[in-house]
């Protein structure tokens, strides 16, 4: 006498915690509830415990695969918690005199909020304030913070007008040049950085703050930020060939300054690979400045099917229904059954095939017995 186990198909549910203010504090958290021990976790980061906590906003794919060989194909998309913003106003300073004003108003994020002034104030707003520069760091209840400067100028002194070099590739060789008018000359330069004179040169990029004071010692402050431009952006490609043992690798270079060059690990020197295995490759994209980037590849080629099951609570007739990762649409599908659609329905207890064919010509096959419950 034999004795018959009935074990569900493989089914795995999950919870998940978007990171909080672009931290790497997200959670997800998986949860078995059938299928036949033990599992197996393939995350698509290289990780392979049940569980994944530190994540920062992405797309999360794992592939679960329970001791009876069955697949459970996963995706988790993490995004950002709402970030908030401010809304500023102030008033100017007169000349040598405290009776400038800052209004801040919090835009979005989670209240209640702190303030943390570089005078040391803890007030939303500053009032009767002299001619400066002023920070100020904003942190709301899920403690996201945003950092602000504003300049409080003298409205009887001199106006600051700024021309700006931004720096390319990293090079440092941003520059700021300055136009002081409506105070009374000469003027006198002191730049965060040190600099007295009327431009700064050999800059990286950031905010740089100049303080500009007339002869009759009114002051106009300034902060002015340069950029890294001209930057190149590269996008890869993975395209399988060869019925998922092969493929071709691309890349596609954006910014920076024309004609690209490229070198790969394999040495070869065009902007695609043909033909390659799968493993990790790396490629070296340089414009005709002086930018460069490397940007490595996992090329993974694959295709295969995976099957799920619907298993109605009063009826021996049921449906397998036919997945597919990788290879190229559109597919055609052969059941043992002799169904010619994904889905097989009105099955009988017994073990099914489907062999999925794709565009190419690549088949793969895959197996599942159905096996309704017992009815009373």
């Amino acid at each position: 006498m034999f004795n018959f186990i009935t074990v569900d198909a493989l089914q795995v549910v999950w919870t998940s915690q978007n990171p909080t203010c672009g931290m790497n504090n997200g959670t997800i958290a998986l949860s078995v509830i059938s299928g036949f021990p033990p599992y197996i976790f393939n995350w698509s980061n290289g990780s392979n415990t049940q569980n994944q906590t530190g994540l920062s906003a992405g797309s999360y794919d794992c592939f679960v695969t329970d001791g009876m060989g069955c697949m459970f194909p996963i995706n988790v998309v993490l995004s950002n918690a709402t970030s908030f913003s401010l809304l500023e106003s102030h008033t100017d300073a007169a000349c040598a005199n405290a009776n400038g004003a800052i209004d801040l108003s919090p835009m979005g994020g989670t209240a209640p909020f702190t303030f943390q002034w570089n005078t040391g104030a803890t007030t939303e707003d500053l009032n009767n304030i002299v001619a400066g520069i002023y920070s100020v760091t904003v942190t709301d209840a899920n403690l996201c913070a945003i950092s602000e400067s504003i300049s409080i100028n003298n409205t009887n002194g001199p106006v600051i007008y700024p021309f700006i070099n931004n720096e390319i590739c990293g090079a440092g060789n941003g520059s700021i040049s300055i136009y002081a008018a409506n105070g009374t000359a000469p003027y006198t330069y002191l730049w965060s950085n040190g600099g007295t004179d009327s431009t700064i040169s050999s800059l990286s990029w950031g905010n740089y703050t100049v303080t500009v004071t007339d002869q009759l010692l009114c002051q106009g402050f300034a902060n002015i930020a340069v950029y890294d431009s001209n930057l190149i952006a590269v996008s890869p490609t993975v395209q399988p060939i060869n019925c998922g043992t092969h493929g071709n690798i691309s890349v596609n270079a954006t910014g920076g300054v024309l004609p690209y060059t490229y070198l790969w690990n394999t040495g070869e020197t065009t902007a695609t690979l043909q033909n390659v295995s799968l493993g990790n490759y790396t490629v070296t994209v340089s414009d005709a400045g002086t930018c460069v980037l490397v940007v490595p590849i996992n090329a993974q080629f694959y295709f295969y099917t995976y099957i799920t099951s619907v298993i109605p609570n009063c009826s021996s007739n049921g449906s397998l229904t036919a997945g597919v990762f990788g290879g190229t649409p559109p597919f055609t599908y052969l059941w043992s059954n002799g169904d010619t659609n994904a889905t097989a329905a009105n099955l009988q207890p017994g073990s099914y095939s489907v062999t999925v064919t794709d565009s190419a010509g690549c088949s793969t096959t895959g197996i599942q017995f159905y096996q309704p419950p017992a009815t009373i």
